[in-house]
């Protein structure tokens, strides 16, 4: 006999807490057992897709340089979808998801932060060409979008195949509903990004010229962590 649908979300949400809380607490758990038993609509949702599980999995296991990817529960502090913040004394990275979004965007939250966090060297690259005066104040926020677009791009080649939202319900998903409509093409990206996304575009500059203008204040390589 089929179980009513409801039935069978409440026997998932069961079943993937339970997996979520097995192996122990605290540190001697993984990221993505901590993801699942913070987030229980994202462990239904991953219990559903396991391939999308395994290529999360995999994302948080593999490190960038030295430090590795870990999870925490707190609300992004920019208020965004996602933050990632770098915490060199645990040698980790923490990433963060607001709940505010569906199960299925905070999923897509989570890999996009990371894809972020590992453009870390270029990241760095870009402020060396700010420090060298290569690169002028104007331009700085526009090319850390350039990078941003790079984590969209990964996650658009990859995200529909293994979460599949169907059409009717895609604006119910933001965050995933604007993947789907970003241009592949950077320019197109940058133009689509300044108008349909104004406000935040505005604010994002605002931060990008204040970064800008503290690099240039000090006056140092960024890769030597404040020494001339």
């Amino acid at each position: 006999m089929r179980a009513f649908p409801a039935i069978r979300l409440l026997l998932l949400a069961i079943l993937a807490f339970a997996v979520g809380c097995k192996g122990g607490n605290g540190a001697a758990r993984g990221p993505m057992d901590r993801l699942k038993s913070d987030r229980i609509g994202a462990a239904v949702v991953l219990a559903r897709h396991p391939g999308l599980e395994r290529a999360l999995h995999a994302e948080f296991a593999r490190p960038v340089g030295a430090m590795r990817i870990d999870w925490g529960d707190e609300a992004p502090k920019t208020g965004g979808p996602a933050e990632h913040e770098w915490d060199p004394r645990g040698g980790r990275i923490i990433v963060r998801a607001s709940p505010e979004y569906t199960p299925e965007d905070q999923l897509l939250a989570v890999f996009l932060e990371i894809e972020n966090a590992r453009s870390f060297p270029r990241f760095l690259a870009l402020q060396r060409d700010a420090v060298a005066g290569r690169i002028g104040r104007d331009d700085y926020p526009d090319e850390l979008i350039r990078i941003e677009h790079g984590a969209f791009l990964a996650a658009k080649s990859l995200f529909p195949g293994l979460l599949p939202i169907p059409p009717e319900e895609i604006d119910r998903h933001r965050l995933s509903r604007d993947l789907l409509r970003a241009p592949d093409d950077f320019e197109a990206f940058l133009q689509w990004r300044k108008t349909e996304f104004a406000a935040g575009y505005a604010r994002n500059r605002e931060h990008s010229l204040s970064q800008y203008d503290e690099l240039i204040a000090k006056g140092v390589d960024p890769s030597l962590n404040g020494r001339r």
